[in-house]
């Protein structure tokens, strides 16, 4: 039985910059992303790495190719749709941590689950709780996020989970 094919691209072409500064940042690049499978992309400062990661969350459009999430072209795709395409189907884990202060390790976790709308509030506290013990922060479940007393592993787990939840 194969995986399931989740994100592709092919041919994608990115050029920024205008006029004598332009530069072309992507050149033809083509993969194919499977469900559950882990990537990381990796290369020298200004290599396009940002660039090709804008273009397959969907916050930037490339200048030329494909783009297509469980075989469905989003180039046609209004904002609106994107966005719900984003928060469905594509988790982010920034540099920078958008933890809410106030929350619960677990409400952190939910907060893409409620905007999808499609889990009771039940629900959503159980997955929730069953991500944050897959990576190992089970007992920080209830924890307020501003207590925590490693933040910096533990704000960058929370946004792996927090990524996973959507």
């Amino acid at each position: 039985m194969s995986a399931r094919l989740s994100l592709s691209c092919d041919g994608i072409e990115r050029y920024l910059g205008e006029e004598e500064e332009r530069v072309h940042a992507l050149r033809g690049v083509s993969l194919e992303i499977e469900t559950g499978s882990v990537h990381a992309v990796v290369g020298p400062s200004g290599c396009g790495k940002s660039s090709l990661l804008y273009i397959l969350g969907l916050l930037d459009t490339p200048d030329a190719g494909r783009i297509a999430i469980e075989t469905e072209a989003v180039s046609h795709l209004s904002d609106d749709e994107l966005a719900q395409k984003r928060n469905k189907f594509i988790g982010f884990i920034f540099q920078f941590h958008f933890l809410m202060e106030d929350f619960t390790a677990q409400e952190n976790v939910m907060i893409p689950m409620r905007k999808l709308g499609e889990l009771s509030d039940a629900q959503m506290r159980d997955r929730a709780a069953e991500l944050l013990d897959g990576v190992g922060l089970g007992d920080k479940i209830t924890m307020p996020d501003g207590l925590w007393p490693v933040v910096g592993v533990f704000k960058t787990n929370d946004d792996l989970v927090q990524s996973q939840a959507g």
